[in-house]
């Protein structure tokens, strides 16, 4: 990003003396040609004299056309909506597109977000003035001024990939320009032909249309794939528990689903070894776990799975030796006998599953099943446990395979229609996201992983301890996450508590904020960020007489400069802010204040 030298500061509401020393000016070589009409003088005088008054008047003209220009730019005399063609973006995310004068290029690349200026003590000073004695224009600018107050050319906000690595939380109102944000990033990541993974609780047309218009562009169309429930003709099938290395993982995963305040309630712990008797049984027989497959043995009963596992245990540990008995019960007592000679935890987590009282199981699993409901009915059933040789034409992909071929998805969750349904697709795949994660750290003997660009909007929609791992570690993956939030109380909600609210923006570096309407996001993102202090002038007034001579009148007049600490970015600047425009702080310890436009495609 440019630097900018500090410079003197005038007061914002100051008049404009410099134009009333222009009209003086300019009357004065009038009235001296008024002279030379009326008078008989040398004409060296008034040339004399002219010369004078028109040189102090155009000495005057610069200084009064730049105060008038910016007061009229606070004032909003250039409102409205900019518009950008997808080849300039494509053209700056490629390294292509014209730089400023004296910027270079950060190693690794730049991501554009628009134009703007760096918010310092200067801005917030001069934003205290206005806001502390407004002027007549102040009520019907809709904040438009308080983008004026930066320099009226604009510099270019290029911030540099590797501070994106940190992972970036936008926050704002709905209609801010939180999506466009979204937009202008995942453009320049798919023209920079990267991996891009993008969950849309909402389910935006326009991002899905215009992310699948920039891999076009990029004479690519096939990189895009769309999954969507509210539209599953058209959905690519995921498979969500695809990617990991110990079958606990998988119970985790969905475990993590199941409504708890903590992990350690009995509920929360009887479902999750439910969960990981029947994952490490199949696993035990080679069969692959998926959503379909836990929700039959989990809810239905473990009795096919265990006959299945026993007649394995047979014949791995006792060859040419036959189950003789045909009840299941008859069957487990014989294999209780043989056992303590050759255990097999696999076998044992799934007899302890089935001679469990079926009454008491029903009841502490009573949880779980609604989560494995909503994840395997209707359509669901096909979209998230898909089978490569069921005859479905559509796609059966996972999140790792998608990464590897450079593939560019957008996940549409329709959490306007079922919110319930859609967070728990979104929690599950993000979980599938961490796996996928630790998988690209673990491997041994490779360079770094290559980069992949996740983009989460609505995030209180799919917030779980693993997307809280996923932005605490997966940097070294690679991975450059960013979220979207409206206010903290979203976070609140979700997590259960304002700690793990904020443990989930603590792991975020670099910060946007467009205009915040509830005022506890407010306070927290003020106190958040940097602080300064902001001057004013002191002014005191005395008089009196003195006690002995009350004839001896005397006062006094005083002036001193003051500061009081300040927000950087205070409460009420983040309630005014026009749409588009936003405050940034990024990871090297940079504040600005940006405006965007849009992208035509």
């Amino acid at each position: 990003m440019a630097r900018f030298t500090d410079h003197e500061y005038a007061y914002v509401r100051r008049p404009n003396y410099e134009f009333t020393a222009f009209v003086v000016w300019l009357l004065a070589s009038l009235g001296v040609l008024g002279l030379y009409l009326s008078m008989s003088l040398p004409v060296l005088v008034y040339q004399t004299m002219g010369a004078v008054c028109l040189s102090m008047a155009l000495g005057r003209s610069m200084p009064a056309l730049q105060r008038y220009l910016k007061e009229r730019q606070m004032k909003g005399g250039k409102a409205g909506i900019d518009f950008i063609s997808w080849q300039v973006i494509k053209d700056k995310a490629t390294g292509r597109g014209k730089r400023a004068k004296g910027k270079s290029s950060a190693p690794g690349g730049q991501v554009w977000i628009g134009r703007g200026f760096p918010w310092r003590q200067q801005e917030i000073q001069k934003a205290t003035e206005i806001i502390d004695n407004p002027p007549e224009w102040y009520q019907g600018s809709e904040g438009r001024w308080i983008h004026g107050l930066g320099d009226r050319n604009n510099e270019d906000l290029d911030v540099p990939i590797q501070e994106l690595e940190g992972h970036t939380l936008i926050v704002g109102s709905t209609g801010t320009g939180k999506t466009r944000l979204f937009e202008f990033m995942i453009s320049q990541a798919i023209f920079r032909n990267e991996p891009v993974i993008v969950i849309d609780p909402k389910g935006d047309k326009d991002l899905s249309d215009n992310m699948r218009l920039a891999c076009a562009r990029m004479g690519a169309a096939n990189r895009f794939l769309f999954f969507h429930r509210g539209f599953p003709e058209r959905s690519v099938r995921l498979d969500p528990l695809k990617n990991w290395n110990e079958p606990t993982e998988v119970a985790s995963r969905v475990a993590a689903l199941i409504p708890s305040e903590t992990k350690v309630d009995p509920w929360w712990a009887f479902g999750w070894k439910a969960l990981e008797s029947v994952i490490h049984g199949m696993v035990y027989l080679g069969l692959k776990p998926n959503l379909m497959e836990l929700r039959r043995y989990v809810e239905g009963g473990v009795e096919d799975i265990l006959w299945l596992a026993l007649r394995k245990y047979y014949a791995d540990n006792w060859p040419g030796r036959e189950i003789k008995k045909t009840k299941l019960d008859d069957a487990l007592r014989e294999y209780q006998q043989l056992s303590a000679q050759k255990p097999e935890t696999a076998v044992d987590g799934l007899k302890t599953m089935y001679l469990h009282n079926r009454e008491h199981f029903q009841k502490m699993i009573s949880s779980l099943i609604p989560i494995l409901s909503m994840l395997t009915a209707g359509n669901m059933r096909y979209l998230l446990s898909p089978e490569t040789d069921d005859g479905d034409p559509r796609p059966a992909l996972d999140l790792s395979k998608i990464i590897e071929k450079n593939g560019v998805l957008y996940i549409g969750l329709d959490c306007l229609s079922d919110p319930t349904v859609g967070s728990a697709i979104g929690s599950i795949l993000v979980a599938e996201l961490s796996a996928v994660a630790s998988a690209r750290c673990n491997r041994e003997g490779q360079t770094r992983p290559g980069p992949l660009n996740v983009f989460v909007d609505e995030a209180a929609e799919v917030v779980n301890d693993p997307a809280v791992q996923l932005l605490n570690k997966s940097r070294s993956a690679g991975f450059r996450i960013a979220i979207a939030t409206q206010t903290l109380a979203d976070l609140m909600v979700r997590t259960g508590t304002s700690a793990g609210a904020r443990q989930v923006i603590g792991n975020v570096n670099n910060w946007i904020v467009f205009r915040v309407i509830d005022g506890e996001t407010q306070k927290y993102i003020s106190e958040a960020l940097p602080q300064t202090v902001v001057r004013w002038v002191d002014k005191g007034y005395r008089s009196g007489t003195r006690s002995d001579d009350p004839m001896q009148f005397n006062s006094m007049y005083t002036e001193a400069v003051r500061e009081r600490p300040s927000h950087l970015f205070p409460p009420a600047l983040l309630g005014a802010l026009p749409t588009l425009d936003y405050f940034c702080k990024f990871a090297n310890g940079t504040t600005w204040k940006g405006r965007l436009p849009i992208i035509q495609f």
